[in-house]
């Protein structure tokens, strides 16, 4: 991601950023999953009333992004403040942008894990939404094949895309959704300089780092282009902090 980064800031293609990797803990997937529901939510409350997903999302708005806003140059308006994440960190940054628009105006979900918790985010909370687009940009992709055989998210993800796009999103203005239709054949492989021995996985699925480390220059170059146009974005109060995360 930083190699990724640096050469398309270099070459214009997107602005300098400040790019946070923030680790996960051994209750990533609880973390990670987005909101849940009820029930679901009653198993994993912890002490203060949050659930793991919601203390992990307080923790990134409350603390670690002012720490970084104190220690680095930023620009602190949400449009500026990004989070991007692949398979579960893709439902995990898309949830965080919805539930704080006005902390992070930009989510990348690379094979995001919609179909978590029964699909609960796309059937609970975008098909039943009824209200004006939030003030985010989005990024969405999927392969076509992943190491169960299955289609790496496509169709859920297709879905995802639809709901954004019937609530108010608009494809190439707020929103950007990406299908990479196939695998790599061997030649592509060797031009990527991917070791042989790893050929075999990224001709059977493209849920990867690989394949993610091939894709994430569209959402770079989407969410952080060179000039960001505000008035794509419907008015909102700007945030308090700003910055990168990389969920």
């Amino acid at each position: 991601m930083d190699k990724t980064a640096d050469s398309l800031s270099a070459t214009g293609r997107m602005r300098e950023i400040i790019m946070v990797a923030v680790d996960n803990t051994r209750w990533r997937y609880q973390e990670y999953r987005g909101p849940t529901g009820p029930a679901a939510g009653k198993k994993t409350k912890r002490a203060g009333g949050e659930s793991r997903c919601e203390n992990y999302a307080s923790f990134l708005s409350e603390e670690l992004k002012p720490k970084i806003d104190r220690e680095h140059r930023t620009l602190r308006g949400a449009a500026h403040t990004g989070v991007m994440g692949s398979s579960l960190g893709g439902i995990c940054s898309v949830a965080l942008a919805w539930s704080k628009p006005r902390v992070f105006g930009a989510a990348a979900s690379l094979s995001g894990s919609f179909q978590v918790e029964k699909g609960y985010f796309l059937q609970k909370i975008l098909r039943p939404y009824k209200r004006k687009p939030k003030p985010i940009r989005l990024y969405l992709d999927s392969g076509t094949i992943d190491f169960t055989g299955d289609d790496d998210g496509r169709k859920v993800t297709e879905a995802v895309a639809e709901e954004f796009r019937r609530i108010g999103w608009e494809e190439g203005g707020n929103l950007k959704h990406f299908v990479e239709l196939k695998p790599f054949s061997e030649g592509e492989l060797e031009r990527t300089g991917l070791r042989a021995s790893k050929w075999d996985e990224a001709r059977n699925s493209q849920h990867n780092e690989f394949y993610w480390r091939q894709r994430a220059w569209r959402a770079l170059v989407f969410l952080f282009p060179p000039k960001l146009d505000l008035k794509i974005l419907p008015p909102h109060r700007p945030a308090r902090f700003a910055g990168d995360f990389h969920g």
